[in-house]
């Protein structure tokens, strides 16, 4: 089984070019490193929360120590 995660942009709303940099923006940030590891590690949930099952489809999220 694979997952990955998938963004959309709506054009007929991000028609304009600082919605689609605002969108890019919004893509970049999920798709960092950073935030995959604050997500596969719950930081983003309560205090104590298990790790996530899910495992994230970037290569650089596995480079990590």
């Amino acid at each position: 089984m694979v997952f990955a995660d998938t963004l959309a942009v709506n054009y007929s709303r991000c028609n304009n070019q600082d919605s689609q940099a605002n969108a890019v923006k919004f893509i970049d940030y999920m798709s960092s490193v950073d935030t995959k590891l604050w997500i596969a590690f719950s930081e983003d949930l309560d205090s104590g929360t298990p790790p996530q099952r899910a495992l994230p489809a970037i290569k650089a999220f596995y480079d990590q120590p």
